[in-house]
């Protein structure tokens, strides 16, 4: 379960609501939404890119370049089968 609080995104244990770990703004890149899961993997919309991260350290595996408008809006993403769909605002993308 994740937790998006505008710049760091908060992951707990669903099983107990304890908090993991933390993704927080680097220099570079920064969360934009809450996470999903997909393939056994968290994926967090990020500066950029899609953030692949291991759900139980937190460790990023990796980043999947995404261009992305600018905007102030949250990027909400969500999973059905193989794709993966972001609300940006009031626009519904799919990836993949």
């Amino acid at each position: 379960m994740t937790w998006w609080t505008g710049d760091t995104l908060v992951v707990f244990d669903a099983s107990n609501l304890t908090q993991r770990y933390t993704i927080a703004a680097g220099d570079t890149v920064a969360p934009l939404g809450p996470g999903v899961m997909m393939a056994g993997q968290l994926l967090v919309p990020v500066t950029d890119a899609i953030g692949v991260y291991d759900p139980v350290s937190g460790q990023n595996v990796r980043n999947i370049p995404v261009k992305r408008e600018p905007s102030t809006s949250a990027v909400v993403p969500a999973v059905s089968g193989s794709r993966i769909f972001e609300q940006r605002g009031d626009t519904l993308v799919a990836l993949g």
